[in-house]
């Protein structure tokens, strides 16, 4: 809940309403949904809110939402998959930002952005959406940042009795409940406390502190000097459970304590030990704590809403965060234009950095900020201002050119972050001034003087749609830098190729080649077969070849011939550096004159004799390339073949429906043992949408589907009661079930953790194992896109950006797509964990497996 104008801001899934006390009587008779349609979920995973921007919008943390949020006064219906978002509840506007967190979210004073999950203490949002969204042909990266090490579950160190779980027994003395994170915002309680995070771990009866130190452009945390295995508050009281934390406006840390014997969710509670257990101990209790030095009591409280708007702008500049973000919300509702030239005055000339932020935070709410108090704010003495009075300037510069010009100026700042920050705003300048030309070479400036700092080199090219082919032809210019910003030139071809992929790769051919004459394979350099490798690669994902390149240019892609020549001569010399072989190989197959040669090359390379890494090259080159006997090559001399090879075929050839038929007839002809395809890929044949494919792998896998799985279960019973060997268990888990599930520190975390099932019993595991399809999670349901270019990729989404998403596979694979590309994407009811299992597990094998979920944490050596 939030203060807001004569009322009150409540998150109330899937709503968020404006509730009203009318008649004065202690209750809300009024209520007026402003948001509709967050998701319903286990309350950890609900959405919650609010926390104050700088910017004067509301932010949420929205959970596990997924779907659209409907805005009720406007109609509007946004997407927040994957995301966090904010809110204006006057304009009802509402937009996605990066996330997501789970519980909590919070900024510090210059409104960067933090959050967190129930395992992961504490991450930062380094850019946000708006951003990443720009350029739809370099797939964004995941904007958070972890601040602690290890990132997931971390140790804490409580004074309270460890106590017994239910579930995540590997997480005991870890954070396993981390919620409502807190930069703490004030002087009151020191400088080992002004600045740093602070994280509630209910589970633990603890709230923790992490030292945040700059690091780059973003943050490292790391743990107080005194606390290296303390906490900043641990309670001895089982009972204590602090899950709020604040800033108070008194200068006090406030902690609110939910007071509960049981907290865990029902969920995971065995059932027999819930009818035990009183779950609602505690649940008319509740504590808040004050927590401030001795030597520094708190400070009285005024009634903010009381104090004239001229007070309020004092507050502007007070050294607590609350009182500040207070006063600035309330001189917006007021709209009391009445202290504009005060504002003005503080934010020219006021001694204090977050007065001069918070005066022109406030005019920008009024509408009150100009181009002339924006140019000030960017000569300002401090950094930290300059980096602010950019990201005020945005909307303001399609009508003011002077503030484009002066941006422009920036691009040599001394301050990283203000040099971060402008290389994310100059892809706002408007074509209308005319400033492609100064722009990319401000862009490629602040790449190269940064050359090492993926989040600079991913805010330039978030801003390079409108300028990557000056940038490109600018840098393929001065030779010198391309070795330091190779991955930049690859994100410049994506973004300069555009939609007009053949003429583009026309002109990076031209750029590429420009003034060096190739006579031998030793005069290109790897960054030429990588350069032209990228083109390729877009071609592709176009469903286009080299072909159509020539047929736009002869003469260009003429002058490529003896670099394509090198490439080939590159790959095949087994002197030759593997790192050479691999920028080189991604150039076979393109010429049709020379498309049959260098296919048999890449068939040559699938020799267990060849580096594994060539060999998993040479699998996406002739994937690439689609020969008409790919599914023969591919699966020629099987046996020399390595299981992990054996994966990335079987997985490659699941990706198109020629392919499938191709590795159907092989199966039936027992040229491919149906052995040596894992359960998933079994699955996703039995589930094929050509019914002529289902019935094959019907007669070659036989029925696992559900209705079927009773016999089965029958079967395996008596798995409950054999002598069970955990350590061999163990072996079989790494084996079959580690590319997708995470226990006692071995495998991938991608479905479920084990151990937080609530019910360990041998038929529970057995039927979770062996008949995966009876209850299945919604987010562990299998997601299938088919891209433009016919590609078919099945897997669980496990990150979404403004402008891709990221799925991982069955086998532990992580595919990075970008949302242009996606023709269609598909959910199904089917669960990430396949059935069929019993194909590689015997009881014997089931009975250990399941000892090993069932064990206790390893004892720490």
């Amino acid at each position: 809940m939030l203060p807001w104008r004569d009322g009150a801001l409540v998150s109330c899934v899937p709503d968020i309403f404006l509730a009203r006390d009318t008649d004065g009587d202690g209750h809300a008779d009024q209520r007026e949904v402003l948001f509709s349609g967050f998701s319903k979920a286990n309350p950890q995973h609900q959405m919650s809110g609010f926390s104050r921007g700088l910017d004067n919008w509301i932010y949420l943390a929205c959970g596990n939402a997924h779907g659209k949020v409907r805005c009720v006064r406007s109609g509007q219906e946004v997407s927040i998959s994957g995301r966090d978002a904010r809110i204006r509840p006057d304009a009802g506007l509402l937009e996605a930002v990066s996330g997501q967190s789970q519980y909590g979210r919070c900024r510090d004073d210059w409104n960067r952005w933090f959050g967190n999950t129930n395992g992961e203490p504490l991450f930062q949002f380094v850019i946000e959406d708006r951003y990443l969204s720009r350029n739809p042909y370099v797939p964004a990266p995941s904007p958070r940042v972890a601040m602690t090490d290890p990132p997931v579950a971390p140790p804490v160190y409580p004074t309270s009795r460890t106590a017994g779980r239910f579930n995540d027994l590997f997480d005991a003395n870890r954070f396993t409940s981390a919620c409502s994170p807190l930069i703490f915002r004030g002087p009151e309680l020191g400088p080992d406390v002004q600045g740093a995070a602070f994280v509630c771990e209910p589970v633990h009866n603890l709230v923790s502190r992490l030292m945040l130190t700059p690091h780059g452009v973003t943050y490292q945390g790391h743990r107080h000097r005194s606390e290296q295995h303390s906490e900043f508050f641990s309670s001895t009281d089982p009972w204590c459970r602090p899950v709020r934390l604040a800033t108070g406006p008194d200068g006090a840390l406030w902690v609110a304590d939910m007071v509960r014997q049981t907290i865990e969710h029902p969920q995971w509670i065995p059932e027999a030990w819930q009818i035990k257990l009183d779950l609602y101990a505690g649940n008319q209790l509740g504590r808040i704590y004050r927590i401030y030095r001795t030597d520094t009591p708190p400070t009285a409280i005024p009634n903010f809403t009381k104090l004239s708007s001229a007070a309020l702008l004092q507050e502007l500049g007070a050294a607590n965060g609350w009182r500040r973000d207070t006063a600035q919300q309330l001189l917006g509702e007021r709209n009391d234009l009445s202290v504009v030239p005060a504002l003005e005055a503080m934010a020219a000339s006021d001694p204090r950095p977050l007065a001069r932020a918070h005066a022109l935070a406030t005019l920008d709410r009024l509408d009150r900020l100009t181009a002339k108090m924006l140019l000030t704010a960017l000569d300002d003495r401090d950094p930290r201002v300059v980096a602010w009075a950019i990201v005020l300037a945005e909307p303001k510069l399609a009508a003011h050119p002077e503030l484009a010009e002066r941006l422009l100026d920036l691009a040599g700042h001394d301050d990283l972050k203000v040099r971060f920050q402008l290389a994310l705003t100059l892809g706002e300048l408007p074509e209308k001034f005319h400033l492609a030309e100064r722009t990319g070479q401000a862009l490629l400036n602040l790449a190269s003087r940064d050359p090492d700092d993926p989040w600079i080199r991913t805010a330039v090219i978030s801003s390079s749609r409108q300028v990557a082919g000056r940038m490109l032809t600018e840098l393929l210019q001065s030779s010198g830098r391309i070795h330091e910003l190779g991955q930049l030139l690859q994100d410049l071809i994506a973004t300069s190729l555009g939609k007009d992929i053949p003429a583009g790769t026309a002109r990076v051919i031209r750029a590429i080649l420009a003034d060096r004459g190739i006579r031998a394979p030793g005069d290109v350099q790897d960054w030429q077969f990588t350069a032209l490798a990228s083109c390729l690669a877009a071609l592709e994902r176009r469903n286009l070849n080299w072909d159509a390149v020539v047929r736009g240019d002869p003469a260009g892609t003429a002058a490529a011939q003896p670099l394509l020549a090198a490439a080939r001569q590159v790959t095949g010399d087994p002197r030759a550096p593997l790192d050479r072989r691999l920028a080189a190989i991604g150039l076979l197959g393109c010429e049709a004159a020379h498309r049959k040669e260098d296919q048999a090359l890449l068939t040559e390379l699938l020799s267990v004799r060849t580096p594994p890494e060539l060999q998993r090259a040479a699998v996406r080159v002739l994937a690439r390339e689609r020969p008409a006997d790919l599914v023969k090559r591919l699966l020629a001399d099987w046996p020399s073949r390595s299981p992990q090879l054996h994966a990335q075929i079987i997985a490659t050839l699941l990706t198109r429906g020629e392919w499938v038929r191709g590795l159907m007839q092989a199966l039936a002809a027992g040229t491919l043992p149906t052995n040596d395809l894992d359960a998933t890929s079994r699955w996703r044949l039995l589930g094929y949408p050509h019914p002529g494919i289902r019935e094959q792998a019907l007669r070659l896998f036989g029925d696992q589907a559900t209705s079927s799985r009773a016999g089965l279960l029958a079967s395996y019973a008596k798995a409950a009661s054999l002598p069970a060997d955990a350590g061999r268990g163990k072996t079989i888990f790494s084996k079959t079930c580690a590319s997708c599930h995470q226990h006692a520190g071995i495998g991938k975390n991608l479905g479920p953790k084990l151990a937080a099932l609530q019910d360990k019993s041998s038929a529970y595991l057995m039927t979770a194992i062996l008949d995966p399809n009876r209850a299945i999670d919604q987010k562990y349901h299998v997601c299938t896109v088919i891209t433009q270019n016919g590609l078919s990729l099945s897997g669980l989404i496990t990150g979404e950006t403004a402008n891709s998403i990221e799925l991982a596979d069955a086998q532990g694979n992580t595919h990075t797509i970008l949302r242009i590309d996606i023709d269609e994407l598909a959910n199904s009811d089917i669960s990430f964990m396949p059935a069929g299992l019993e194909k590689e597990l015997s009881p014997q094998d089931l009975a250990d497996v399941m000892a090993f979920v069932r064990s206790g944490p390893e004892t720490e050596k």
